[in-house]
Parts: structure tokens; C-alpha cells; sequence
């Protein structure tokens, strides 16, 4: 099967909206990041909602997280959602 342009242009949305949310994307990424010490110590063996720079919702399991997300009105695709744990884990792709 072969998607033209068009047709992914119709899925993903307007090159400027992929723009936009790639640049939320990395700045709860960065957010994420920048505040790992201290959400450590919050929400050890939690799982997060990262958004706008910060947690948003937290819970025992990523399904109350994402019931949180949802409460809140917020787009799914826009917020990290991460488990934290005190363990430093390498990504290999």
C-alpha cells in the first residue's frame, strides 16, 4: 500500500502543528530531564504526567495516570507520561 503525501499530511496534521508539538514534546522531555532528582524524590515508583514543563497527574499505575490526563482535558499526545525509578536506565536503538 503507498500513502501519498497528501495522506500523511491528513493523519499527522499541518506542518506547523507537527512543529509545534514536537517543540512541547521536547520541552516536557527537557522538563523531565532537568527535574529527575526531584521527582525522584516525589514520586519514586510513581507514574507521571509531564506537560507544560511540569506534573500534571500522578498514580500507581499508568492507567490512573491517563484517567487523569483525560479528567484534566488534556491531548494524550502531548504529554509524557514516564514511571519514575531511581535507577538510571540506557536507551540502545
Amino acid at each position: 500500500m503507498t500513502i501519498t503525501a497528501a495522506e500523511v499530511v491528513d493523519r499527522l496534521g499541518s506542518p506547523d502543528r507537527i512543529r509545534m508539538e514536537l517543540a512541547e514534546f521536547r520541552r516536557n522531555a527537557a522538563a523531565f530531564s532537568a527535574a529527575r532528582p526531584r521527582l525522584i524524590d516525589r514520586y519514586r515508583q510513581r507514574w507521571v504526567a509531564v506537560f507544560g514543563g511540569g506534573v500534571v497527574a500522578d498514580g500507581e499505575s499508568f492507567d490512573a495516570v491517563m484517567d487523569g490526563i483525560d479528567r484534566i482535558g488534556l491531548p494524550r499526545a502531548q504529554v509524557m507520561v514516564r514511571f519514575v525509578h531511581a535507577d538510571a536506565r540506557t536507551l540502545i536503538l
